[in-house]
């Protein structure tokens, strides 16, 4: 089972993938985000890596509002 966080505060250190879903303003652990912890995220890490081409692991990605956002 992948276990999706919703609340920022339960977060311990600094080891989880943030998903916000607004524009990045400069700030994380946004209270509007959802959390995955890095062994979770590598489960669907394979889909936006395939229907993405810009996902970069290090970057900050920001994701069009059109779906699908497939490679062509």
């Amino acid at each position: 089972m992948i276990e999706i966080i919703y609340d920022a505060s339960t977060l311990e250190g600094s080891c989880y993938i943030e998903i916000l879903p607004d524009k990045y303003k400069g700030e994380c652990w946004n209270s509007s985000s959802i959390f995955f912890t890095e062994e979770n995220f590598g489960y669907i890490m394979p889909a936006f890596e395939r229907c993405y081409e810009k996902f970069g692991y290090y970057a900050f990605n920001i994701f069009p509002k059109e779906f699908p956002f497939l490679k062509e």
